[in-house]
C-alpha cells in the first residue's frame, strides 16, 4: 500500500505562484512546495493543529486504537503516516487490529484522521483568507 498524491495542492496556484510555493514565509524563503505532505506533516503554520491532533490522539479510550496511532505516528515513515491519515484501512496492522478487536479500531483511526485533515485544512484556509465559517 502506498499513498499516491505527490502533486502541488493545486488551490494554491496562481499565476504568481505556478510552482505551488508554501505561502508560509519561512518555507516560501526555502523554496518548499505546498505538497499534501508538506501541508498535513511538516508546514510550520500548522504546528498548533498537529500538536491538538497528538493531544487528541492520547485521549482515546481504546487503548488498541491508541497504541496503532501512536506507533505509526512516532516510530514509522512519513510515507506510513500520510496513509494513516489518507486511508488507514490498507494498512496491515489496522487491517489486523480491526479484525481481531473489532470495528472499534477502524472507527477510531478514520475518525483520528479525519479530524487532523480537516484541522490543518481550516487553518489553511484561515491562512489564505477563504474561511468564512466561525
Amino acid at each position: 500500500p502506498g499513498y499516491s498524491c505527490s502533486s502541488s495542492v493545486h488551490s494554491s496556484l496562481s499565476s504568481d505562484n505556478s510552482l505551488g510555493l508554501c505561502s508560509f514565509p519561512s518555507c516560501r524563503e526555502n523554496n518548499i512546495v505546498e505538497s499534501p505532505e508538506h501541508v498535513l506533516l511538516h508546514c510550520p503554520a500548522y504546528i498548533l493543529s498537529r500538536q491538538r491532533m497528538f493531544s487528541m490522539c492520547f485521549k482515546l479510550p481504546n487503548k488498541v486504537s491508541l497504541t496503532l496511532i501512536a506507533n505509526i505516528l512516532f516510530k514509522s515513515s512519513n510515507q506510513n503516516l500520510m496513509q494513516l491519515l489518507l486511508d488507514c484501512s490498507v494498512i496491515p496492522e489496522v487491517i489486523a487490529s480491526s479484525q481481531y478487536h473489532g470495528e472499534q479500531v477502524l472507527s477510531d483511526l478514520f475518525y483520528f484522521s479525519r479530524t487532523w485533515c480537516f484541522s490543518v485544512h481550516r487553518e489553511r484556509m484561515k491562512r489564505l483568507g477563504k474561511w468564512n465559517f466561525r
